[in-house]
């Protein structure tokens, strides 16, 4: 796009796609991020397959939730 030219329909919403993608891209990184390592547990820490089995179901259900929006 040279100076002085005015942003075509294409180019506008081609950047309006590209910030949507990166701002889901970050919201889906921070939630990942949240189920590791946001829950606080009053126990310690042992080695349960329950939390991960956990962990597990909620990448699943999320990842089931996406074609939905594509």
């Amino acid at each position: 796009m040279k100076a002085g030219k005015t942003m075509s329909i294409e180019d506008y919403f081609g950047i309006i796609i590209w910030v949507l993608m990166g701002l889901a891209f970050v919201a889906i990184a921070l939630i990942f991020l949240y189920m590791i390592y946001g829950e606080k547990e009053e126990t310690p820490k042992s080695a349960s397959p329950t939390k991960a089995i956990k962990i597990l179901n909620s990448i699943l259900q999320i990842t089931c939730k996406i074609p939905v929006f594509l």
